[in-house]
């Protein structure tokens, strides 16, 4: 996806995305160094399963401290 600066103001910078249709703020500690007012830039969002699984791996973790086993349906049930 493409985007411009549109205009850089303190500490962020109005970005435009989607043939001027779209119109965010976005921080300039997120955006790469030397943007300028007019700049374009390609962005990229993905999303990342490894933090999902990691998420996934923690309620395990957390269930299985407590006492609660969940089976693969999704049902969980006191463990003693």
């Amino acid at each position: 996806m493409r985007a411009v600066i549109e205009r850089l103001e303190d500490d962020y910078a109005v970005v435009l995305f989607r043939d001027k249709k779209i119109r965010m703020k976005i921080p300039t500690q997120l955006l790469p160094l030397g943007v300028y007012q007019g700049c374009s830039l390609k962005v990229l969002f993905k999303i990342n399963y490894g933090g999902l699984e990691k998420k996934s791996t923690m309620n395990d973790l957390l269930n299985k401290l407590s006492g609660v086993y969940q089976d693969n349906t999704g049902n969980g049930a006191k463990v003693s």
